[in-house]
């Protein structure tokens, strides 16, 4: 499966760089290195259990983006993943089309979910107004920008950073208001700034 992994990220990005490994404390070793973008992760990769180990690598690497893959595809595991820090899930039973698309999906937009918990909207969210008047200040920006509906490219090109560096940002606001996509979190900013007021840095 690492295999399929890798020639569907080659394919779609030619130039992007892979590394593997093999247990959860290679993966740990890997990542203090301050340059990966994305990690991939099997919840049943040797070395501690799953779904601990991985809350734990989500926390000490805000800026990586930390996708799922695993066998397991039922509606709880997917959940406890999302709740735990996690910005995907892939199933390993997807067909190479499917692979490709969700990890095209996870590279454009930072997070990539099955549909049927997409459709599950029956999570607690925490109180929006808290949420965002902890982000940092980069993140707020992010999040303006998202809710005037500007893409990643031109968010970007505003702020003069890399597109990679806003990739990360949106991943971590999606995953602190705990909303799956970037329309739900544009319309909860534009919400709280008509009802509150969020003052930007």
């Amino acid at each position: 499966f690492r295999a399929a992994l890798s020639q569907a990220l080659r394919q779609i990005s030619p130039g992007c760089e892979i590394t593997e490994t093999e247990n959860y404390q290679q993966a740990e070793n890997t990542l203090q290195a301050p340059d990966y973008d994305i990690a991939l992760i099997d919840l049943n990769m040797p070395g501690e259990q799953g779904v601990l180990h991985l809350a734990e690598m989500c926390r000490k690497h805000p800026d990586v983006v930390f996708a799922v893959v695993s066998g397991h595809e039922d509606i709880a595991t997917i959940k406890r993943v999302k709740s735990l820090g996690a910005s995907g899930f892939i199933a390993k039973s997807s067909s190479m089309q499917q692979l490709s698309t969700a990890l095209q999906q996870v590279i454009d937009q930072g997070e990539c979910w099955p549909a049927l918990i997409e459709q599950d909207v029956d999570d607690v969210q925490q109180d929006p107004v808290a949420v965002i008047s902890n982000m940092t200040p980069q993140q707020k920006r992010v999040l303006a920008m998202i809710a005037d509906g500007k893409l990643n490219k031109q968010i970007a090109y505003d702020l003069n950073i890399q597109e990679t560096t806003i990739k990360q940002h949106v991943s971590a606001i999606l995953r602190k208001l705990g909303v799956y996509n970037r329309t739900q979190a544009g319309l909860i900013y534009q919400q709280v700034v008509e009802t509150h007021g969020i003052a930007l840095p």
